[in-house]
């Protein structure tokens, strides 16, 4: 296993845990957090703090996915 620190841009992650949710968020819109599997591959879910109550999230982030860091330390 291999822990990533807050920070970690997410292409520095080689491998992602299936069965653990990363949060990760755009460092130009850092109000938006997100939740996935697996940026790449997964279907993007927006972190309950960050979404109306319909799930949707609060702002649209057009910026490239390898942009994204990890927002909280995550370990895979």
């Amino acid at each position: 296993m291999t822990t990533y620190p807050a920070g970690t841009h997410i292409m520095y992650i080689t491998n992602f845990d299936r069965s653990t949710k990363v949060e990760i968020e755009c460092p130009n819109h850092p109000e938006n957090k997100w939740m996935t599997k697996d940026p790449y591959t997964s279907r993007w879910f927006a972190a309950p703090s960050n979404s109306d109550a319909f799930g949707n999230p609060l702002h649209d982030c057009d910026c490239s996915t390898g942009e994204y860091v990890t927002s909280t330390e995550y370990t895979s």
